[in-house]
């Protein structure tokens, strides 16, 4: 079984050789979620925003998207990948799961604006060892879902606001 440290250092031997299926990279994965939960709850809680009610529905929330997040990740990257000629969908949802204990660092106000960009990186270098692409097929399979995304929300918005759906407010004066 591979470590998080191992995997970290040399993902192109350590990920494909954790056990066939997604077990594993599923309970760290939703085990990372709830980590993330509850350190949202402790920020919120010492600002006096929540209190001791909030944490199971916060941690429960926190492993939910750790279970979700990684499949969802892995199924838009996942054509990209594969169309540069990389493997099996298991090993690029095993590079998302196996990963998402760094993605707790984000919910770390403050440390989240290194923690991403960092994830993100780590992720292509996972993509590319895991499945031999370059590091501009493994850059451009992570960023065309988000680049797509914001051109449709983008082309929404221009949308609602022609069609007058939505309303631009004026400046006052």
């Amino acid at each position: 079984m591979a470590s998080l440290a191992a995997s970290l250092r040399s993902p192109g031997e350590q990920i494909p050789s954790v056990e066939d299926g997604f077990s594993l990279p599923l309970k760290v994965a939703g085990m990372s979620g709830a980590a993330w939960g509850l350190v949202v709850w402790v920020q919120l809680t010492v600002l006096g925003l929540l209190g001791l009610a909030h944490l199971p529905a916060l941690v429960g929330l926190g492993g939910a998207l750790g279970l979700v997040g990684p499949a969802v990740a892995a199924a838009t990257v996942h054509p990209l990948v594969y169309l540069f000629g990389g493997g099996r969908y298991e090993l690029t949802y095993k590079v998302f799961g196996l990963y998402a204990p760094v993605g707790v660092l984000g919910g770390v106000l403050g440390l989240n604006l290194l923690a991403f960009p960092a994830l993100f990186a780590l992720e292509v270098r996972g993509l590319k060892s895991v499945h031999d692409l370059s590091w501009v097929e493994a850059a451009a399979a992570m960023s065309a879902p988000a680049v797509v995304l914001s051109l449709v929300g983008v082309a929404v918005g221009l949308a609602s606001i022609s069609a007058g759906i939505v309303a631009i407010p004026s400046l006052p004066g």
